[in-house]
């Protein structure tokens, strides 16, 4: 067997066995913004929490939102730099910012709480150099250190996980040992039908909000959904301007779909398409299935609902 170390990622490329078809499939965001689709190759997860330590099975986990997670001896690292920020030379100043910005989100929470350093010095490069990464890295900071492990029913759970990676097998690279400070997030679906409800004042009166369904779809499988129900786009004057799975036949706010149409798209950034009442398709991309009621275009929440059927084979 031969181990190659990717960045974040360790590669094993050998003898790989297949995974597990009750194994559930995950979608895992990284924090440089790339997803990885995979199969969970591990039976639990240990978590420390205010009660103790949890071993939390993996057939229980729907969601996971990571907080911040260091490489081995990089929170001391990080510690020795912030304090070089005050340093009486200027030139160490100047270099001790550099260095914790070339480090990224990996240092912000740092350079965060240093903002309010009883030195002052430090906390006002530390304040400068916040700014900086702010606007460097959008949408890519964290400064919660705690793990949220949402699962089935209401269950929701914050602590730090203790696991130092997570075993998973993808279709083209095997298997991969994904360290904890390199992943966002990470959804999970054992999932491959679903019935429920489809309520449009919730999920169906702004443009960008969609309706997780839990189930996940692969390239090449069947997918089957069947919708029923009516929906009013305009509850003001009630039954003026309603709407089945097909829609309404004027078009839906930010969308060339009917408002009132039922649309879809697997994964978080595939491509939209229509559901209507009744879809059969191949799929050719990967990853969770979520839907849509396309919301009109005068600025008001709909109302009623679809009733939705969800296959995959």
């Amino acid at each position: 067997m031969k181990i190659l170390h990717l960045g974040h990622v360790v590669l094993v490329i050998g003898l790989v066995l297949s995974p597990s078809t009750s194994a559930p499939r995950a979608e895992i965001a990284l924090g440089d913004g790339t997803v990885v689709r995979a199969t969970v190759e591990q039976e639990h997860l240990e978590m420390q929490t205010s009660y103790g330590k949890l071993t939390i099975p993996f057939r229980d986990i729907r969601k996971i939102e990571f907080g911040q997670h260091l490489p081995p001896g990089k929170a001391e690292e990080i510690a020795g730099v912030v304090e070089q920020l005050g340093d009486a030379d200027w030139r160490t100043r100047q270099r001790a910012e550099k260095a914790l910005f070339s480090l990224g989100p990996l240092a912000y929470p740092a350079v965060k709480d240093a903002c309010t350093h009883k030195d002052a010095e430090i906390a006002r490069r530390a304040a400068s150099l916040a700014k900086r990464l702010e606007d460097h890295f959008p949408g890519r900071l964290k400064t919660k250190l705690d793990d949220t492990i949402h699962g089935t029913g209401n269950l929701r759970i914050t602590g730090r996980i203790l696991s130092p990676e997570i075993h998973v097998y993808t279709e083209h690279l095997g298997a991969l040992k994904l360290k904890l400070h390199a992943l966002d997030t990470m959804c999970l679906r054992l999932n491959d039908h679903a019935d429920f409800t489809l309520d449009a004042a919730q999920f169906g009166s702004e443009a960008g909000k969609w309706f997780d369904t839990g189930v996940f779809v692969a390239p090449t499988a069947t997918l089957r959904i069947a919708a029923k129900g009516e929906v009013d786009l305009w509850p003001q004057g009630a039954g003026q301007y309603t709407a089945g799975p097909t829609g309404h036949s004027s078009v839906g706010k930010g969308t060339s779909f009917k408002a009132g149409a039922l649309i879809g798209r697997i994964g978080a950034k595939g491509k939209v398409f229509l559901v209507g009442a009744e879809l059969v398709t191949t799929a050719t991309e990967e990853g969770a299935l979520y839907l849509q009621i396309v919301p009109s275009s005068w600025n008001n929440a709909s109302y009623g609902a679809y009733k939705v059927k969800i296959d995959v084979e």
